[in-house]
């Protein structure tokens, strides 16, 4: 579910590029930067009764409601770039999290993660599946953490 009413804001965002020598099987000439790109996404539903809700909201005490939302990352990558892309992993983990009325079997979840090079824009997509359970249920922020491999031919 990804409703049309959902801002995603993005709080505290950090990035740091790090030169290193290869890698794992890579060797220093594959492979010659590492960024770590941190931050906080925080999620409002515009709309509703009041101007707006905050969070991604349950729907229901008994299953999950389900939300995959992706958000763009790092540097630039592409031919009229010098930075070419290697390889990126990512991660999350509940940041923010409440429940507005009695508990009824509420839960919060990050299902899964991944980072990959978007070809339509040249960055690193972090993508996300969360989940909310109960009525009054919300999920207001997570936090992620996303490491990408690069080679800038430039600073060898």
């Amino acid at each position: 579910m990804n409703p049309d009413n959902l801002l995603v804001e993005e709080e505290c965002h950090q990035e740091v590029c790090i030169g290193i020598c290869g890698g794992e099987g890579v060797p220093e000439d594959e492979l010659n930067r590492l960024y770590i790109c941190t931050g906080i996404l925080k999620f409002t539903l515009t709309g509703g009764p009041s101007p707006y809700t905050v969070g991604l909201k349950g729907e229901s005490e008994d299953k999950w409601t389900e939300y995959h939302l992706s958000w763009l990352v790092g540097p630039s990558f592409g031919e009229s770039q010098r930075l070419q892309f290697v390889r990126a992993i990512g991660t999350a983990s509940l940041a923010r999290t409440y429940n507005a009325g009695t508990w009824h079997y509420g839960g919060w979840r990050v299902n899964s993660v991944d980072a990959h090079l978007n070809d339509d824009n040249n960055k690193v997509e972090l993508t996300l599946d969360l989940a909310v359970r109960d009525t009054d249920g919300y999920l207001e922020a997570i936090t992620y953490q996303v490491f990408i491999l690069a080679y800038d031919p430039a600073n060898r």
